[in-house]
């Protein structure tokens, strides 16, 4: 049996599950990777999915809540702790592991065991830092803070998921590079990053995945609490290192860009309410705040006008499709 397990944790979420295992069923059966599945006390047709896979892979185990649905960080706790392999890897299920990125990690796993956790490149966001292992905190943090933060990019060692305090910092959405920081401050440790493999975005037409970036509480996740997760953090991390992964997280993710803002104004979850909400938060999440506030009051109906013009005109195809996906 591989020593490497795949834990998804979901709630209704049924189509996207469904074309998650579709989409990675025949590349879990060649290196005979268990799946975990903890089921949030779904109400749609979660089950039937679960059982209708289960049939065409022996090796998928399940859990169902069938109780009060449990905040999403309880969820992502109770799918890691299902797993009994030494490692586990935490999947969201818009998220796509290539055959080939499954083929490297299944063989650093089997020459390298003994490394903590296995750190993977997002859409091959990071490219100017090689493949490598790393045994200083403060440099995974301010290298890799944002794709450690995403589900699917890293890979738990049994050691980390049960020494973990799950929660410290519950229900701040980053419970899981959580006890990955508080294990690296308590333990000397050794981590893998892969750079040359990504786990990419998994799309099919016609199911709309929307995530925490694109609602209303895209200002509360991305500056509140990931500020306040950041420095929460031990001593053992610099404060220098705090405030790169701070400004790298809003960099990386595009959130707190220009093109991110713009957006953000767009789906009306950037106002200047909100603005003065997290006014010091956005302050330490860009260079230039007052360019917020400018966003913030630019009017929607303006905004939308422009990018029709600016995409007609230089026929920015792209653009305009994420200037009017709402």
């Amino acid at each position: 049996m591989n020593s490497l397990s795949v834990v998804i944790p979901t709630f209704n979420r049924a189509k996207f599950l469904d074309f998650l295992l579709e989409r990675h069923i025949d590349t879990f059966k060649k290196h005979s990777i268990q799946v975990f599945i903890f089921n949030n006390a779904s109400t749609d047709e979660t089950e039937m999915v679960i059982e209708k896979w289960r049939k065409k892979y022996k090796l998928i185990t399940s859990e169902t809540n069938l109780g009060k649905v449990v905040i999403a960080d309880k969820s992502l706790e109770k799918a890691l702790k299902m797993s009994n392999t030494k490692y586990r890897w935490l999947l969201g299920d818009t998220y796509y592991l290539s055959p080939e990125l499954v083929q490297h990690v299944s063989e650093m796993i089997s020459t390298n065991n003994e490394v903590d956790l296995y750190v993977l490149n997002l859409n091959g966001l990071i490219d100017d830092i090689p493949s490598s292992l790393i045994y200083d905190r403060n440099e995974m943090l301010a290298n890799f803070g944002t794709v450690m933060a995403c589900f699917g990019c890293q890979i738990y060692n049994e050691k980390i998921v049960s020494q973990g305090d799950f929660s410290k910092n519950s229900a701040t959405n980053y419970v899981q590079l959580d006890i990955i920081m508080d294990y690296m401050y308590s333990n000397e440790f050794c981590s893998g990053w892969i750079q040359e493999f990504s786990v990419t975005s998994l799309n099919k037409p016609g199911l709309k995945k929307r995530n925490w970036s694109q609602g209303p509480l895209v200002l509360e996740i991305a500056a509140k609490n990931w500020i306040k997760f950041i420095f929460s953090l031990s001593d053992g991390y610099s404060m220098r290192t705090k405030l790169i992964a701070i400004k790298n997280f809003g960099r990386q993710t595009n959130i707190f860009t220009i093109k991110g803002l713009l957006l953000m104004r767009l789906r009306g979850n950037l106002t200047y309410v909100n603005y003065r909400k997290y006014y010091k938060e956005i302050g330490l999440m860009v260079k230039y705040p007052s360019m917020v506030l400018v966003i913030s009051i630019i009017p929607k109906y303006f905004l939308k006008i422009l990018c029709l013009i600016y995409t007609t005109f230089f026929k920015r195809e792209k653009i305009k499709q994420w200037c009017f996906n709402e």
